[in-house]
């Protein structure tokens, strides 16, 4: 059985487009209140900073959804997934970190693991035609290692210090954005 994901939701459709809302963002990464794109390089993605401070209104139609989420779920399944029970128990809150990511045509994310140890990606754009692969061992990494393929508006709830890589399966020409949020750090 996979542990290092579990899908909660489909058909979280976010009102606002992150490519428009980018278009003004900061290319000062030294203005510590303007959003701005970083290349993360170790997982070949860019990470938008400030973005719950410039962008309230749309992070918080974002946890509204993942509420909405919440109490779908409590009142409908079985937990028998701990990342489930993770969510379902845990207290959302905007100050642990939304952020918006996109991942340019051509670039793949390599195999890594993050500081982080719990997230949830929502799919927003252009996400589709892409496998996220996990597996707990570096060594045994593409020896049979779960898989999912986020859809837009697909929610995940991930183990993001297990391993894990996204590849495509076909090709892209648009960026792709994803909304991440830091539901547990180590």
């Amino acid at each position: 059985m996979n542990n290092n994901f579990f899908k909660l939701s489909e058909g979280c459709n976010i009102s606002w487009d992150p490519e428009l809302l980018s278009n003004n963002f900061s290319s000062n990464q030294l203005d510590n209140n303007e959003p701005y794109w970083s290349h993360i390089e170790y997982a070949n993605l860019f990470y938008c900073w400030n973005f719950y401070k410039n962008f309230k209104n749309e992070c918080l139609e974002v946890f509204d959804h993942l509420k909405q989420i919440q109490t779908n779920l409590a009142l409908s399944v079985n937990v028998d997934n701990r990342l489930l029970e993770l969510f379902l128990n845990h207290k959302l809150d905007p100050n642990n970190g939304l952020g918006l990511v996109k991942i340019m045509p051509g670039y793949l994310v390599p195999i890594h693991n993050d500081k982080r140890k719990i997230a949830i990606n929502i799919g927003i754009k252009n996400t589709n035609g892409f496998r996220t692969y996990f597996n707990n061992s570096i060594e045994e990494f593409w020896n049979n290692p779960d898989y999912y393929e986020m859809e837009v508006g697909d929610v995940y709830v991930l183990d993001t210090s297990a391993y894990h890589s996204v590849v495509a399966t076909k090709n892209h020409t648009k960026n792709r954005y994803i909304l991440s949020y830091n539901m547990i750090n180590k």
